[in-house]
């Protein structure tokens, strides 16, 4: 018998603290010191005490951890190319009249999806989209899509300030997987302070922030 993590719940380790996302929960949050030392120590495969084993199972009741015949395997979430490059590297930006009226109907839906169905949609939505999509090249840059991502930045001060990375980088994820392209969303956090931030990648490269801003950040939650 081993543990292993509860649907749509992830984790990343952060200024050496574990921190976890429940997706379906709309919330992350770091693991309390008792709650981590025992986690740590059944993801490096130490023995536990009974404190730690009443530790885990109160993690299991409230649907972080969920128990299995399998040995535990807790693993945290990793990118599979780390960011090396920025959009803002790539080239003056070219924007398309005729692609800002898609960008902001993009806007909106994220808007809508992320304030009355929360998270959980966001990412559904997302899944659902790329699952017939082919692995794409690390590079990806082609005419269209910097077009199309130049569009999002020129409206990038559109629509409030609760969110904002949250919401630009779902609705830029959205439409780039609706035009095929299988990119990333993902969510990372910093612990000191303790900070949350969201961005899009295509392989290596930032589509939508400066490298030396996500570097920051732990990812989280890979979409």
């Amino acid at each position: 018998m081993g543990y292993a993590l509860a649907q749509d719940c992830h984790f990343c380790i952060s200024g050496g603290r574990a921190v976890i996302i429940d997706v379906r929960r709309d919330t992350f949050f770091a693991l309390p010191h008792v709650l981590e030392r025992a986690f740590s120590q059944a993801r490096l495969g130490e023995e536990l005490g009974e404190q730690g084993v009443a530790a885990l199972q109160y993690l299991c009741r409230k649907q972080i951890l969920k128990m299995n015949e399998e040995p535990t395997d807790l693993q945290p979430s990793r990118l599979p190319h780390p960011p090396s490059r920025s959009f803002a590297d790539v080239g003056e930006p070219r924007w398309k009249a005729r692609d800002i009226p898609l960008c902001v109907i993009r806007l909106a839906i994220a808007r809508h999806v992320l304030a009355r169905h929360g998270l959980a949609k966001a990412v559904d939505k997302i899944r659902a989209l790329k699952a017939p999509l082919a692995t794409p090249p690390v590079t990806g840059e082609s005419h269209a899509l910097i077009e199309a991502i130049a569009s999002f930045h020129l409206l990038s001060d559109w629509g409030g300030s609760y969110n904002l990375c949250l919401r630009r980088s779902f609705a830029l994820a959205f439409h780039l997987v609706k035009s095929g392209v299988a990119v990333q969303l993902v969510i990372g956090v910093m612990m000191r302070p303790f900070a949350a931030h969201c961005w899009v990648q295509l392989g290596d490269l930032v589509l939508n922030d400066r490298v030396e801003v996500v570097r920051d950040y732990t990812p989280l939650l890979i979409v």
